[in-house]
């Protein structure tokens, strides 16, 4: 529910902005975790999230995940260093 309204919403407003190319997520590290079975099953995921799935193969759009092996604490020192 939440993803298709997120990709209804991206695709309405990507195109507003010529040559659209990456979506930059906000992925960090325990979202991988938490994401992830280490059995392969689902039952023993912690937690889903709504973004795990990808982009609809129509939006020919890449992700890019900048944050995705760093951890909170480590994202607010980078933002911090960003000003």
């Amino acid at each position: 529910a939440i993803g298709n309204a997120f990709i209804e919403v991206f695709d309405d407003e990507a195109h507003k902005i010529e040559d659209v190319t990456w979506l930059a997520q906000g992925t960090i590290y325990p979202d991988v975790i938490e994401s992830v079975s280490a059995t392969g099953g689902p039952s023993a995921t912690i937690k889903s999230h709504h973004n795990v799935g990808g982009l609809p193969d129509f939006m020919k759009l890449k992700i890019v995940e900048p944050l995705r092996a760093i951890f909170k604490d480590e994202v607010r020192r980078v933002g911090a260093s960003l000003g």
